[in-house]
């Protein structure tokens, strides 16, 4: 269930702990929702009073003869479940717990969490938090929360799981001039979460923008999946904390080891065209971008400034980004060049030199912007002695409304551009302190609106688990034979092994040459540690190689466990071939991560790998292939066997739950063909 619309737009709200103390949690909650001009009625419920800030008070939510819509409850904790039941009496839909000290404060909290879960589920009462801002709504102008003012109405909507972090925008807003539709501070997501509010927010007109601060993400898939539906129509910008690992458990294989959890979260939101902020920085940066209706139509950006030094930064900025820097065509510089000394560059980027008045900006602008060679601008403006700043805000800002192309603006600089900086604010210019955050945000606006590819994320019908069962073992490991067995079930080309747990058996070998390397499931890199011998031609070299490899373990690893030794026939090294990895590990969020890249002793130390979400589609599979750096290596290689590979392989991520990693590496691929070689699977 998905349907917030009478949490946004409630009729009535009860305040459940209002309070007559000034500075009090319950009488700032109270009175933020009476001050801004909400039309709907507020009810105080306080037991100790009368009457608050000139409105009645009522003992107990039950005792309103009027229906409720949204009860904000901001009592003690172990009163909350007990306040919840009067509400579920009342058959009031929705409840804002600001309370804190549930989960966060431990065990004894998450029980009361529990609780709480457990009465508004039986009384169908949807909740947000415990332990959250409340919410705000421009459009009515209801302030349900405990953060001051009220923002201009506006397209933005705010979702956050800090309180903190809801502040903090709030704050931005009024200083930037910007307008928000809604603000919801989720807390520790009880009930309504990140997914129940984009579902909403998807169908919601007055949203144009969605931002998001979160902490946790415990409903990836769903999240993806939902956060795709939204992507082709809104920009969904997300500030995801929490994705460092300080303690992460120890790493039993290649792909552990390259796709941590932070790399699962760029994976899945690139996978659904999420907009990603790695800083609060980026985060408002991106918002302010966005909060402008412009929508480019191309990627060919051009800048123009009025100092060398910061149009190089720009360049250097722009050149790491998938924005263009197009030479300007002869006829479009001869029309610059009508306007502007003979010393201004007209060239990419537009330099109209130190002592460039007003005049020569809204030439350089009005020139490019009408041509077909240019998709937007953006504009840096360093204040000397001659500088009118307030002059070229205007002129910036006339552009902006006049043209269809996006503009951003880089005023540089502190005391002498403050006023040029507060007209392009009053217009809705977004202006950037330095000029690479306006190369960024661009960048993020073209990525946005340009060459998007919105297929379904999942294989239809792909995504139910078979739910098979793994061979039974105590080890985080499968051996290796077993696990060998379970990719051949899949039809994959596994090279099959014999186990040698004895000389004698050595003479079991019945063609060679023959390759031989240690069965140890404590042995993760076998070609670091020589316990692999190549090219043995017959049974004594056989047994030679045998002794070698289980002294030098021994050697090395005097607690590994050795189950014998493997063999596998010698595989043809002299035609062409490329070693490479598949693998995947299972991130708590998004399920199955699949990894593909350069293989063998490769893989982690060029870490020229890319990633997925199983079940992989064919074409995020051919997409993974075909984007690592080294693909070169791969022309004239069975791409399509890798691809296949790929595929199956994110199958088996999704029938067999239980797998917590796994590697095939090398897998050999020549012109024609290939060979899994080796393959470790680790288990819960």
């Amino acid at each position: 269930m998905s349907d917030l619309e009478k949490l946004f737009y409630p009729k009535a709200i009860a305040v459940i702990g209002a309070s007559r103390s000034l500075g009090k949690l319950g009488h700032d909650v109270l009175i933020n929702a009476i001050q801004f001009g909400y039309r709907g009625k507020v009810f105080p419920v306080n037991p100790q009073t009368s009457a608050i800030a000139g409105l009645p008070c009522y003992s107990s939510v039950t005792a309103i003869a009027e229906k409720i819509e949204v009860a904000i409850i901001m009592v003690p904790s172990f009163k909350v479940n007990e306040v919840l039941t009067e509400c579920g009496k009342k058959n009031i839909p929705f409840a804002v717990i600001i309370s804190a000290g549930f989960k966060e404060i431990g065990i004894s909290g998450a029980q009361l969490a529990a609780t709480i879960k457990q009465t508004a589920k039986k009384y169908h009462i949807r909740l947000v938090g415990p332990n959250c801002l409340g919410f705000i709504n421009a459009d009515i102008r209801l302030n349900a929360s405990f953060a001051s003012g009220m923002p201009d109405r506006g397209h933005i909507s705010f979702v956050s799981q800090s309180g903190a972090m809801g502040v903090a925008l709030l704050d931005w807003a009024y200083q930037s001039n910007l307008g928000f539709s809604k603000i919801l501070s989720v807390g520790n997501k009880c009930d309504i979460d990140e997914v129940d509010c984009l579902r909403y927010l998807s169908r919601d007109k007055n949203t144009k923008v969605i931002m998001m601060y979160l902490e946790s993400l415990e409903r990836g898939r769903e999240f993806m999946q939902e956060a795709l539906k939204i992507t082709a129509k809104k920009p969904l910008i997300v500030l995801k904390a929490g994705s460092s690992q300080h303690a992460q458990q120890a790493i039993s294989s290649h792909t552990g080891s390259l796709a941590g959890s932070d790399q699962a979260i760029s994976t899945a939101f690139a996978l659904a065209h999420i907009i990603r902020a790695h800083s609060v920085e980026e985060f408002f940066d991106y918002g302010l971008a966005f909060s402008q209706p412009v929508k480019p139509q191309g990627k060919r950006i051009v800048i123009i400034t009025n100092a060398g030094g910061p149009g190089i930064m720009a360049t250097d900025a722009l050149a790491h980004t998938d924005l263009a820097l197009p030479t300007l065509s002869s006829s479009l510089q001869k029309k610059l060049q009508k306007k502007l000394p003979v010393a201004a560059s007209t060239k990419n980027p537009i330099d109209v030199i130190g002592d460039a008045s007003p005049a020569r900006y809204e030439h350089a602008l009005q020139t490019v912007l009408s041509s077909k060679e240019v998709d937007g601008a953006i504009v840096i403006l360093t204040p000397q002695i001659m500088t009118d700043e307030d002059e070229t805000a205007l002129i910036v800002s006339r552009a902006a409304k006049q043209f269809k192309k996006p503009i951003l603006a880089s005023f540089m600089g502190g005391l002498d551009v403050n006023s040029g900086r507060m007209i392009l604010k009053v217009y809705g210019v977004p202006n950037y302190d330095t000029p690479e955050r306006a190369v960024k945000a661009m960048d993020q606006l073209v990525k946005q609106n340009i060459n998007q590819v919105h297929y379904p994320l999942f294989v239809s019908g792909a995504t139910k688990s078979k739910s098979r069962r793994l061979p039974k073992t105590t080890h985080v490991q499968i051996r290796t034979q077993e696990a060998e067995n379970i990719l051949a079930k899949y039809k994959l080309p596994v090279l099959k092994s014999l186990l040698i747990t004895n000389e004698r058996a050595c003479e079991q070998i019945k063609k060679f040459p023959v390759v031989m390397k240690i069965a140890s499931r404590d042995v993760i890199h076998k070609a670091a540690s020589s316990a692999i011998r190549l090219n043995i031609t017959n049974i004594k070299e056989a047994k030679t190689a045998r002794r070698e490899i289980l002294r030098i373990v021994k050697k090395r690893y005097p607690q590994a466990e050795m189950e014998g030794v493997l063999v596998q026939p010698q595989l043809d090294r002299t035609s062409l071939y490329q070693e490479v990895i598949i693998g995947m590990k299972r991130d708590s969020s998004f399920g199955g991560m699949m990894m593909f890249g350069l293989g063998g002793s490769l893989v982690e130390i060029f870490h020229d790998v890319t990633f997925g979400i199983a079940p992989l589609r064919k074409e995020q599979a051919e997409k993974m292939v075909n984007s690592i750096k080294a693909k070169s290596l791969l022309r004239e290689l069975d791409t399509r066997l890798i691809i296949k590979i790929l595929l199956l392989s994110s199958r088996i991520a999704l029938d067999y739950p239980q797998l917590q990693e796994f590697d095939m590496n090398p897998l050999m691929v020549y012109r024609r063909g290939g060979y899994i070689v080796d393959v470790r699977m680790m288990v819960k």
